[in-house]
């Protein structure tokens, strides 16, 4: 059945306008909640952006499109993503394990045509993914750069295979969310959002990949700023992070371009190099220069905002 789906008719119109039609009634949702509670500035950009996204697949596609295991791996990473956002320091070794329920049952998902291989895949990226879009929309909440980041990230599956219906139903149900952006960022993603968006999101790499690594590896590498941040922040020391950060002090546009900038060049990598390459082994191998280069440079093309300290009045 999935065979027949990524074998559709290139670019499927039709599919695209309904994800639009989705995602306007969801960014519809998001912006009244955004206006309604904004100065608790909460996640109303995530959970409506996932069911405008996994909405259009089951429209479009039936059953497998989006099957009750994927909805469920969804759910359960939400669920993690929001208790692991809450966990103190000490408990978060332990707290990053809630994610493996959601990635189980995103293996566990039995669809014709999507292998095992694939499955396990995806459902590993969408664990990681989930806690590290999550830490990255805490960290960058006033700019909305996890929002304009992840539509690009949703880009890659309509690039990777122009022949699938998954990758204009996806980009379909996000793009329009950039409007939240204007004049200023609205609302963050939200934490349990995050998690939700990751299984969307890799559910569609699933359903284009199919039985084709690379495409698996190019979905990884199309995360982009998203992974490489929090990872740089996990694996450098901070005294390396300290010289390579850039100055906290430039323009917001300025900063927000770059890393738009930077966020298409690994999209457009992932989609022209590590997903076209004949083998899994040298997929793996081609996106090895991506994530130490963006490692090493994504405090310096997304530089965490540092908080401002309160005026001694309001300490007193």
């Amino acid at each position: 059945m999935l065979n027949m789906l990524a074998a559709s008719a290139p670019f499927d119109g039709t599919t695209f306008g309904y994800g639009l039609f989705a995602g306007a009634l969801a960014v519809l949702v998001s912006g009244v909640l955004a206006w309604w509670l904004p100065n608790d500035r909460p996640g109303t950009i995530g959970v409506p952006m996932a069911i405008a996204g996994f909405a259009v697949l089951r429209w479009q596609l039936g059953s497998a499109g989006a099957p009750i295991g994927i909805l469920a791996a969804a759910g359960l990473l939400a669920v993690a993503t929001e208790l692991i956002a809450r966990a103190t320091a000490r408990q978060m070794p332990a707290a990053l394990l809630l994610v493996l329920p959601g990635a189980a049952a995103f293996v566990a998902i039995d669809v014709e045509g999507l292998s095992l291989g694939t499955r396990i895949g995806c459902g590993l990226g969408a664990a990681a993914t989930a806690v590290a879009l999550s830490d990255f929309d805490q960290r960058h909440e006033r700019d909305g750069l996890a929002v304009a980041l992840f539509i690009m990230s949703c880009s890659a599956p309509l690039i990777m295979v122009r022949a699938s219906i998954a990758g204009p139903a996806l980009l379909g149900a996000v793009v329009l969310f950039v409007i939240l952006l204007f004049p200023k960022p609205q609302a963050r993603l939200g934490n349990a959002g995050c998690g939700a968006i990751a299984a969307m999101y890799w559910w569609a790499i699933a359903l284009i990949a199919q039985d084709i690594g690379p495409r698996v590896g190019g979905g990884w590498v199309a995360v982009g700023l998203l992974g490489l941040e929090p990872l740089s922040r996990a694996v450098l020391p901070d005294s390396i992070r300290r010289q390579l950060r850039r100055n906290d002090k430039d323009a917001r546009w300025l900063v927000t371009t770059t890393a738009v900038v930077a966020q298409g060049a690994v999209v457009l990598f992932a989609v022209a190099v590590t997903a076209r390459q004949a083998t899994l082994d040298i997929a793996l191998l081609s996106m090895l220069p991506v994530v130490i280069l963006g490692v090493l440079l994504s405090t310096v093309v997304v530089p965490t905002p540092r908080k401002k300290r309160r005026s001694r009045s309001r300490e007193v």
